[in-house]
């Protein structure tokens, strides 16, 4: 079995085959069949061709490779059990053996196609659910473990609860006897990792998550809740001050109600004086999340004897704020499905030693040309934490059915345009990929084009050619995400869709400078090369976490962006705690409704180029409504919201170590971002508006808009496309390059 293993090399981290560095390239096959024609052959063929000897494929149903052999039993009468009707074959708990020849067989047919191959295996391990794949074995497992399965609000059962031990023990059983197996076969030779997936589509995202529902009234799930108060409580007397309940009682806890889940106290915001019990189990929920992925990645380090990877799909906290279903299911839902997600323990997961990656989608809210390929979760810290990230590039090209939505390419050059904005967006932030090669024996396989092939082909080279060069991290805007704020949200879409889901695809990308994201709880470990802090969705902070940031941030002339209710919650909800984190002082309206700001002052050096009629804001009801009352800071913008209230709304207040901006309506534009920026000292590459990605060597542009491209460099370099390999310029600090509407160059600074 070869070693593989996640290392940081040239400040990135490295995937690493037999102390070999590889470029993090897959390609994500479909499923060889246990027995029958295999539709992706020509697939793994293509890609190898193009130098991919890097795979990955789904087992999604464990039972393929378990024989149950079921006991013959007696069946009596349900009114009186003395008495025996009939005889039938009943399967038993213990009752089975596993059968790894066929996964054999499903490898060896992989290398036929590829013989150069090494496959990291992504194996579902949920239990069956409406929309996923309910196999013969989930449908028996579910039989026999009844106590151990989700259960709604609405009392339907569907698949196995996440606080089932039952079902951990079966599965780390099964994938330590697959390992074991493979350390003793020929075949596991080519297998380098395992991927272990629950929830929808493996991403341990529930379908009742997704879907809106209430959930998990199981014994098991209300039982380990209560274990996992007394361990944070320790004693009644904790537990009763917290919930603010003289009569809660460990043993009689009981999981929120479907209506207690979906409510708020103040209005969008939850005060954890008034609501710490359903703040208190999403909590909770999470952290289960995170221990059942560590407990499956522990399992296969340990089996494996350190020499596989072990990772996830996980932490999409930047995806979240959009509950519309995976696939388009639901329509037009108001839920968010950040809190039911079980995804707010990233923090957990990249602490623990077992877990090599992280993997995601890139965004699917704008994909199409002119649009974003943002990552769904916190790319700096998981590179932070040594680990390595994974953009899975399911891009709808244009061979996809005209129906299949996500920004589908309309043509052959529209695909090659989003495939290099992916890529880039990849190589800038030392991560990896892996295209998703959703062949169906019907149609096409989506990358089955000669064009795309080379282009992939020419994406592989560039980069191992970065492999030797300086990967570190090269931004000077830091964005601040807090997993936990989302906890004291009410569960609607309203503020998080345009504060983080709108705010990464329409400003943030757009700025014309490259910004790395990382969690709350990394901010005394970021890099001191940042000069721009935006701090997205700090609603929630105790004192502990305030003085962590005051000791980041107030210094060194840094400014710090503070969006809509920073810092408005500690152990109450108020004014106060926004201006102990800000610096500014704050009147809140206890009101809700849509907020918009106007650009109102043009005198300060961060509005006096905007455009008079500079807007932004949302429509969605949000509240309460802090705005500014403090004679000393700089009023920017008037906030425009109900009754025709119009109140200081924006603002920058200077003290004599650092700045500090507030900015209460969300979705802030590109140019007003990049202003900021600007004032801050950052480097700027860009002014056209374009979607841009950069690092210590190159830099990659999407445009909206024809025309000449000005880019500034940091330093002076030659400048090559490194698509096509011709010089642009050389010994330049800038350049011009014309450009396509919707076009991606990628371009290389030495």
């Amino acid at each position: 079995m070869p070693k593989a293993e996640v290392k940081i090399l040239n400040g990135g981290p490295t995937l690493l085959i037999d102390d070999r560095p590889v470029f993090p390239m897959l390609h994500w096959a479909p499923t060889p069949p246990i027995e029958g024609k295999w539709i992706g052959d020509r697939a793994v063929k293509d890609f190898s061709e193009a130098g991919i000897h890097l795979h990955t494929f789904c087992i999604d149903d464990i039972g393929d490779y378990i024989d149950v052999h079921p006991r013959e039993g007696a069946v009596t009468d349900v009114r009186d059990t003395k008495r025996v009707i009939g005889v039938a074959s009943f399967p038993h708990k213990e009752d089975y053996t596993y059968d790894f020849s066929k996964l054999d067989r499903q490898i060896e047919d992989f290398l036929d196609s590829d013989p150069e191959a090494y496959i990291l295996l992504r194996i579902r391990l949920e239990m069956g659910a409406p929309l996923s794949i309910s196999s013969v074995h989930s449908l028996w497992w579910r039989q026999m473990n009844p106590r151990e399965l989700e259960v709604y609000g609405d009392g339907r059962v569907e698949t196995q609860s996440y606080a089932s031990k039952k079902w951990l023990q079966d599965c780390s059983d099964f994938l330590a006897s697959l390992i074991h197996h493979l350390r003793s076969s020929s075949t596991g030779s080519r297998i380098i990792g395992i991927s272990p997936g629950a929830g929808h589509t493996t991403e341990w995202c529930k379908e009742s998550a997704m879907e809106g529902y209430a959930t998990d009234y199981s014994e098991v799930m209300r039982d380990a809740f209560r274990f996992w108060l007394v361990k944070k409580y320790r004693n009644l007397n904790a537990l009763r001050k917290a919930w603010h309940d003289p009569y809660a009682h460990f043993n009689k806890v009981e999981i929120p109600t479907p209506e207690e889940q979906v409510s708020a106290d103040t209005y969008h915001f939850r005060d954890p004086s008034r609501t710490r019990k359903v703040i208190d189990y999403f909590e909770f929920l999470s952290e289960l999340t995170a221990d059942d992925i560590i407990h499956f990645c522990k399992v296969i380090k340990e089996a494996s004897g350190w020499e596989m990877l072990a990772g996830v799909l996980y932490g999409y906290l930047l995806g979240l704020a959009w509950c519309n279903w995976f696939f388009d299911q639901g329509k037009q839902m108001e839920t968010s499905a950040y809190q039911r997600s079980g995804h707010l323990a990233l923090s957990k997961v990249l602490a623990s030693p077992y877990v090599d990656f992280i993997t995601s989608p890139y965004c699917y809210g704008f994909r199409g040309i002119g649009g974003d390929s943002a990552p769904m979760s916190i790319v700096e810290s998981i590179r932070l934490h040594g680990k390595l990230y994974f953009i899975e590039d399911d891009t709808r090209t244009y061979l996809f059915p005209p129906d299949s939505k996500f920004g589908r390419a309309r043509n052959l050059k529209e695909t090659l345009s989003i495939l290099t904005r992916t890529f880039g967006r990849v190589l800038t932030s030392s991560s990896g990929l892996w295209y998703s090669d959703w062949c169906r024996p019907d149609r096409p396989c989506p990358y089955q084009d000669e064009e795309i092939m080379k282009r992939i082909s020419r994406f592989l080279k560039i980069g191992e050619k970065s492999l030797k060069l300086d990967r570190s991290p090269a931004g000077e805007i830091a964005v601040i995400v807090d997993e936990k704020s989302f906890l004291y949200e009410r569960m609607n879409k309203n503020l998080d869709w345009p504060l983080v889901f709108l705010q990464k695809l329409w400003g943030l990308s757009r700025i014309g400078a490259p910004y790395d994201t990382y969690l709350l709880s990394d901010i005394d470990k970021i890099p001191d090369q940042y000069k721009c802090y935006i701090f997205l969705n700090t609603f929630h902070l105790n004192d502990e976490e305030r003085n962590l940031i005051k000791k980041t941030v107030q210094r060194d002339g840094k400014v710090s962006v503070w969006m809509f209710a920073s810092g408005l919650i500690n152990e109450d909800i108020s004014a106060e705690n926004m201006k102990d984190l800000t610096g500014i002082g704050f009147v809140i309206d206890w009101t809700e409704w849509g907020v918009k700001m106007l650009i109102s002052n043009f005198n300060h050096p961060i509005t006096r180029n905007l455009p008079a009629n500079t807007s932004f804001g949302t429509d969605l009801n949000i509240g309460p409504i802090p705005y500014i009352n403090d004679l000393e800071a700089v009023v920017l913008g008037t906030l425009v919201y109900s009754r025709g209230m119009c109140v200081p709304g924006m603002a920058i207040k200077e003290f004599s170590d650092w700045k500090s901006i507030y900015i209460g309506a969300p979705n802030v534009p590109s140019n007003i971002l990049r202003s900021i920026a600007e004032y801050a000292g950052v480097h700027i590459y860009s002014y056209s508006d374009d979607v841009l990605y950069a690092d210590r060597n190159f830099i990659c542009i999407h445009t909206v808009k024809q025309g000449e491209k000005r880019i500034f460099l940091p330093r002076k370099a030659d400048v090559y496309d490194e698509i096509s390999g011709d010089l642009i310029a050389k010994e330049t600090k800038e350049f011009t390059d014309k450009l396509e509407a919707g076009e991606t160059k990628l371009y290389y600074y030495s």
